[in-house]
C-alpha cells in the first residue's frame, strides 16, 4: 500500500496561498491571513466596524471577497482550506484569483459599491 504525503502537501499549498495573499495584500489592501497554512482566515485589518464576536472584518468586505473569488472560479468564504486533490495548476489558479480579487477590493472605498447584491447576513450575533 502506498502512503500519500497528504499533510506535507496541504502545508505546501497553504504556504503558497499565504505567500500569494500577503504579496497581493501589500499591493492592494490592508489585510492579513491568520491561522496555520492548511487552514487560514482573511482579516481586513483597516475595516471598521469589526465583528463584535469574531473580531473579524465586517460582512460587506467578506462578501466582496467571496463574490470576487467566486467570479474567478474559487469558492471561498473568509477563509480557505488546502485540499490534497488540488493540482499545481489549481494552486496557481487560486493564487491568481487572490491577486485579482484583492486588486478589485483595493479599488473601492466602500465594498457595498462593488457588490452584485446585498452583503451576506452575519451568521454570529452578540447576545
Amino acid at each position: 500500500m502506498r502512503v500519500e504525503p497528504v499533510i506535507e502537501r496541504l502545508w505546501q499549498f497553504g504556504d503558497r496561498f499565504k505567500i500569494a495573499f500577503n504579496e497581493a495584500a501589500r499591493r492592494h489592501v490592508d489585510a492579513e491571513l491568520r491561522g496555520l497554512p492548511p487552514r487560514w482566515t482573511v482579516h481586513f485589518t483597516g475595516d471598521q466596524p469589526k465583528d463584535p464576536i469574531l473580531g473579524a472584518s465586517s460582512v460587506p468586505w467578506r462578501t466582496l471577497w467571496s463574490q470576487e473569488m467566486c467570479r474567478r472560479g474559487v469558492l471561498a468564504n473568509f477563509g480557505l482550506s488546502a485540499c490534497y486533490a488540488l493540482s499545481d495548476f489549481d494552486v496557481e489558479r487560486v493564487c491568481e484569483a487572490i491577486e485579482a480579487t484583492l486588486g478589485v477590493m483595493g479599488g473601492v472605498d466602500d465594498p457595498t459599491d462593488a457588490l452584485v447584491g446585498p452583503a451576506s447576513a452575519q451568521s454570529v450575533r452578540a447576545a
